[in-house]
């Protein structure tokens, strides 16, 4: 869903994002984002 939305919407917009959930920052990371990772999750 985050992926989807930041594709429509915020492409060229946004260069950083903070989240936790380790397979979210994965994806971030994985579109060139910076990324500030608040807490280690695998949830």
């Amino acid at each position: 869903m985050k992926r989807e939305m930041y594709e429509r919407h915020f492409v060229g917009r946004v260069f950083g994002v903070i989240d936790d959930r380790a397979s979210v920052v994965a994806m971030w990371r994985s579109l060139d984002l910076t990324v500030v990772q608040v807490a280690e999750g695998a949830f």
